[in-house]
């Protein structure tokens, strides 16, 4: 084995250890001190999927090529799958073979979800008044706007709306 490729063997095995990102959020990882000569290339499957090298609307969670990966959490929550827990595999080609490879993980961690707009118009005391609100989670879970409307802790069934004068 080449000197430059037993540099890559021993290197890639210590590339990478599990980042932790927030969902919504985007994730850089080098995998360049993994490379001792110009004529490898880097490949990266970032979504699973079996296939490495994706770029544009295939990538899914980010382009695979290059030296260093932006692992985008769109869409992936994390509540789900094994405490947000997603593999991310790399692998070091040089004139067309895999000469060695690795996985590791990106630890999506849960984030509140953003309210977007909320509030209502003014209005004065014994009017009525229509409320809204909308909310958003980063990792794509459903939300559910809950209203306390007697200031009392107990929150209504949004299915159900309830209304009070103040």
């Amino acid at each position: 084995m080449p000197l430059f490729l037993a540099l890559i063997v021993a290197v890639l095995g210590a590339l990478i250890s599990t980042r932790t990102v927030p969902e919504g959020g985007v994730v850089t990882i080098d995998g360049s001190t993994s490379i001792t000569t110009t004529s490898a290339q880097l490949q990266w499957d970032l979504n699973a999927n079996g296939v490495y090298g994706e770029i544009g609307t295939a990538a899914t969670h980010g382009d695979e090529l290059g030296r260093t990966v932006r692992f985008q959490t769109i869409g992936r929550d994390g509540s789900r799958l094994a405490a947000g827990f997603y593999p991310v595999y790399f692998r070091v080609v040089v004139g067309g073979s895999t000469v060695d490879a690795a996985q590791t993980s990106v630890q999506v961690t849960n984030a509140r979800p953003v309210i977007l707009s909320a509030g209502g118009p003014y209005t004065a005391v014994g009017s009525s008044a229509t409320l809204t609100a909308s909310a958003q989670d980063p990792g794509g879970t459903p939300t559910t706007i809950l209203w306390d409307l007697n200031l009392n802790g107990t929150l209504a069934d949004p299915t159900h709306p309830r209304s009070r004068t103040l």
